[in-house]
């Protein structure tokens, strides 16, 4: 898996569908035996565009997203 750092209120594109989606949460679990929280690989995003018609909660891997040039 390649490694993708994203951090909530990033805005990225899907590279599958090519939309834009705000990330409300990056998904983590904690590791007991590390001490410490670890990505799952998974964000929950939100889409950018209201009048995209798409629903409302999104859960992507990282690795179909991309970050959105500014």
């Amino acid at each position: 898996m390649k490694k993708n750092i994203f951090k909530e209120g990033d805005t990225v594109i899907n590279q599958n569908n090519g939309k834009e989606y705000y990330i409300d949460k990056v998904e983590k679990i904690y590791n007991v035996d590390l001490k410490r929280s670890e990505s799952t690989g998974y964000v929950s995003c939100r889409s950018q565009s209201l009048n995209d018609n798409l629903s409302e909660y999104n859960r992507f891997h990282v690795n179909d997203l991309k970050l959105k040039d500014h």
